[in-house]
C-alpha cells in the first residue's frame, strides 16, 4: 500500500471502504492519539485518519478486516458541528437507525457462511418477539 491514496472527508461526501486490517495503526502525536486506517475503495488502495469519534464508531460497530463500511461526514441536524456516520449510524450522537441496522450491516459485510447469518437472524427475531411481549404485558404497579 505504498501508493495509497489518502481520503479527506468533506461534508456530505460518502466513502465506501473495505477495511484491510482489524485495527488501525495508532500513535501518540502532538494533538493526541492518531488512528490511521487502510483499505480499498473500488480497486484503489486508500488510507484515512479517523478522528477519535469516527474511530470509536467503527470499533463500537465491530468492524474488522474485510468489513465494508460507508463513512459520511455530516452537519448534525439542528446543530452547527460535523459528525461522522458509519453505515448511517452515529451512536454517540444518537443519530441513525440504531443497533439493529449495525448488527444487520456487520452480518452482511462479514465473511460468515449463510448458516451463521440465518442463525443470527433467527436470534434477532426471537429477541424482537420477546421485546414485543414485554412491551404488551401489563405492569402490576
Amino acid at each position: 500500500m505504498n501508493n495509497s491514496e489518502f481520503i479527506k472527508f468533506g461534508n456530505n461526501e460518502e466513502h465506501t471502504i473495505k477495511l484491510s486490517f482489524d485495527e488501525p495503526f495508532t500513535k501518540d502525536g502532538q494533538y493526541g492519539k492518531s488512528y490511521l486506517y487502510s483499505g480499498t475503495k473500488g480497486s484503489k488502495d486508500v488510507k484515512f485518519y479517523a478522528s477519535a469519534g469516527l474511530h470509536e464508531e467503527i470499533q463500537q460497530q465491530g468492524h474488522k478486516k474485510g468489513s465494508r463500511i460507508e463513512i459520511k461526514k455530516i452537519i448534525k441536524p439542528g446543530e452547527d458541528y460535523s459528525i461522522f456516520t458509519v453505515n448511517g449510524v452515529n451512536t454517540k450522537h444518537n443519530f441513525g437507525s440504531g443497533a439493529q441496522q449495525k448488527v444487520e450491516t456487520n452480518v452482511a459485510s462479514s465473511s460468515q457462511s449463510s448458516n451463521d447469518i440465518d442463525f443470527i437472524k433467527n436470534k434477532m427475531n426471537e429477541l424482537e418477539e420477546r421485546i414485543k411481549k414485554l412491551e404488551t404485558d401489563s405492569v402490576p404497579f
